[in-house]
């Protein structure tokens, strides 16, 4: 857990210091791939080894574990510091409803993984846990590329001060206006 923590907190640094330089979707970018490798890891590790052998070569292998805690750590710290970001762009007038509704669906997705975790094995958890992934990943991708850009906001409100919204396509603008009345 201390690994765990430590990149954690390294990484919501680095991530906000290259979230200024580069694209926002950086964030997204390096939380798939970091989940996604220590998934398929583990996984490809159980299934050559099988089950008893895969624990008893991580428990020989320790530094294994901690590389991947460290992985996890720095995944988890683009998914802490990306939804703030997403919320400002996507709930402009509705902040207050939309971190709300995070907070729900993320204590829904604990629960769900707190439920099933000990009944389901952790090969077909794993696999869930990269198909909803993918089809998070999707749905922001729909969400960036037809409702708001996440990064125009930042070059919206850098050449217009006093602008207070985020100037987008008509296109774009019904599609975020259907969402906001739904």
């Amino acid at each position: 857990m201390t690994v765990f923590g430590a990149c954690d907190a390294l990484g919501s640094v680095l991530l906000g210091k290259l979230g200024d330089k580069f694209t926002k979707r950086i964030f997204v970018i390096i939380g798939v791939i970091c989940h996604v490798s220590v998934i398929t890891f583990l996984l490809v590790l159980l299934y050559v080894k099988g089950d008893t052998d895969a624990f008893s070569f991580l428990a020989d292998n320790i530094y294994l574990l901690f590389i991947c805690a460290g992985i996890l750590g720095i995944a988890d710290s683009c998914w802490n510091t990306f939804p703030p970001i997403m919320m400002s762009v996507f709930f402009i007038d509705n902040t207050e409803a939309a971190f709300s509704n995070l907070k729900f669906w993320q204590s829904v997705g604990s629960i769900c993984a707190f439920v099933s975790g000990p009944r389901i094995d952790f090969q077909y958890n794993g696999l869930i846990l990269i198909g909803v992934l993918a089809i998070a990943v999707l749905c922001l991708c729909v969400l960036d590329f037809f409702v708001a850009s996440i990064d125009s906001m930042d070059n919206e409100r850098s050449h217009n001060k006093h602008d207070s919204g985020l100037s987008i396509s008509p296109k774009r603008d019904s599609l975020r206006q259907y969402a906001v009345n739904t």
